[in-house]
């Protein structure tokens, strides 16, 4: 068992955007642009002692990266998909982002929540989200945590977020 936990950065080499976007129309009004499925990467393992760690890799991330909370199942730093992977005869050093070819690692992990409220009522705020999540899962209850926004969050045009 270690006493780290163990991610993936998975950087998108096709298409060259996996996040999904945002931009303003001609007429002032918010555009989305939805993300892009990962047909080629590349696979890099990060090892993480704390949260600040976490929140390094978050403040860094670009549109082409996404996050998965476990590791190659075997050494890999190529990612392809199933389709591709399956028609270059498995290449050694590349798999699939798979549920499949991606293990949760012995030791510490990073669960990642997202919390989108229903259409209609008050949304939760981080205060009342976090309490529900400690009542509904009272294990957590001493577990550290970090609250990062989406890419949907956050969003400001002038003063108007």
């Amino acid at each position: 068992m270690t006493d780290h936990a163990r991610l993936s950065v998975i950087t998108a080499i096709k298409p060259a955007r996996l996040s999904k976007g945002y931009s303003l129309g001609a007429g002032g009004d918010l555009l989305k642009s939805p993300g892009g499925n990962l047909v080629q990467g590349k696979v890099e393992t990060r090892d993480l002692s704390t949260l600040a760690d976490l929140d390094a890799i978050l403040q860094n991330l670009t549109p082409a990266q996404a996050l998965v909370y476990g590791v190659p199942s075997k050494a890999a730093d190529r990612v392809l998909t199933r389709k591709a992977f399956a028609a270059t005869g498995r290449p050694e050093g590349a798999t699939t982002r798979t549920n499949d070819a991606f293990a949760w690692p012995p030791g510490p992990g990073v669960m990642m929540l997202d919390y989108d409220p229903a259409a209609t009522g008050d949304p939760l705020g981080r205060d009342g989200l976090v309490q529900a999540i400690r009542t509904a899962a009272p294990g957590l209850a001493g577990a550290g945590l970090l609250w990062w926004p989406s890419a949907s969050s956050c969003i400001w045009h002038g003063e108007t977020e």
